[in-house]
């Protein structure tokens, strides 16, 4: 399995794998490079504002106040 390093940035400009997309293994890393960065990111910005994923469902987390 390879060691990608990731940095967790969001990029909605990624390519898609197609037919015509030979398979090297260059090609493969940077796609997923590129997919787990987008996963990265986005778990970064669910943590960094108490968001959770429940069901399938986003939600919010609050703290009580007493």
């Amino acid at each position: 399995m390879a060691k990608l390093s990731v940095t967790p940035e969001f990029s909605l400009e990624m390519e898609g794998f197609t037919a015509q997309t030979n398979d090297f293994y260059e090609n493969w890393n940077e796609k997923f490079r590129a997919f787990l960065g987008n996963d990265a990111a986005l778990k970064q910005l669910y943590d960094d504002n108490g968001l959770t994923v429940e069901d399938g469902k986003l939600c919010m987390t609050f703290e009580r106040e007493d």
